[in-house]
């Protein structure tokens, strides 16, 4: 647990220290805006393979550069904030906004935490594996019990009006199965294909973004841990006794030789 938690607020803690705090906002800031300008304006559907309501988007990708290169934290903030600047502009009754936090952090979360616990190729992919089958049984979860109960009850046709946007895409869904059409033929290859999508993207575009962005930098101290001090404190200490060691060595040293050199002198 111990190595958990350090993993998660190691980077933030790095990044967002005092020194470092006017890079770490800048950062942050031009992440948000482009998850929010790829969240809101950059989205389109596939009608002919899945409900017309459900957009393929990628703006999880500021969010995940965010969280490899400075922590879970970080990459966190971005799923946040881009969709609470968005939240003026829901056309859901921020539903989806509401709905989109969560899966967005079921993608992120494990991603930035298992390809920072050791940064490589492969626990990239093992990360952003598992953030997509996270992120895709999630949106079952999400759709069955949460989005598609309460758009029955806000749509004017309810649960029947939601059935007649699908019946053109399944001619043969009825109410009875619907949740086996809706989920298991629309939301779970839609959010599969999305994941992949969004997945190959980062896993392409992080690496050639590191030395231009600065991604991962190496000039930044990390934050001493509390035993640093003491640790730096006993050193000194043990460096000091043995300087008094040597030195007293050597005084014995000397007055070993001064009785000898005494004799040799009465002899002359």
């Amino acid at each position: 647990m111990s190595d958990l938690r350090q993993n998660w607020t190691a980077n933030f803690k790095r990044y967002s220290a005092k020194k470092n705090r006017a890079d770490y906002i800048a950062k942050m800031a031009a992440y948000t805006a482009i998850s929010f300008v790829l969240y809101a304006f950059c989205k389109f559907p596939l009608p002919f393979m899945f409900p017309g309501f459900l957009d393929i988007q990628i703006s999880e990708l500021p969010a995940l550069i965010a969280g490899f290169s400075m922590g879970p934290i970080s990459g966190s903030l971005v799923i946040v904030l881009k969709c609470l600047l968005k939240l003026p502009m829901s056309g859901t009754g921020m539903i989806g906004e509401a709905t989109d936090i969560l899966l967005g952090l079921c993608f992120v979360v494990p991603s930035s935490l298992i390809y920072n616990r050791k940064k490589g190729i492969k626990s990239a992919i093992v990360g952003l594996a598992v953030g997509s089958v996270l992120l895709t049984v999630m949106s079952l979860i999400v759709n069955r019990y949460i989005s598609i109960p309460v758009y029955s009850l806000l749509l004017p046709g309810g649960f029947n009006q939601i059935l007649s946007m699908l019946g053109g895409l399944y001619p043969g869904i009825t109410e009875k199965n619907f949740y086996f059409w809706y989920l298991l033929v629309g939301v779970l290859p839609f959010n599969l294909l999305r994941c992949l999508i969004v997945s190959v993207v980062t896993f392409l575009l992080y690496p050639r973004l590191q030395r231009p962005l600065r991604l991962e930098v190496t000039d930044i101290p990390a934050p001493k841990k509390p035993d640093d001090a003491g640790v730096a404190e006993a050193d000194v200490l043990k460096d000091a006794s043995d300087d008094e060691i040597s030195v007293e060595a050597s005084d014995d040293e000397k007055n070993d030789e001064s009785p000898n050199q005494e004799v040799a002198n009465d002899g002359d």
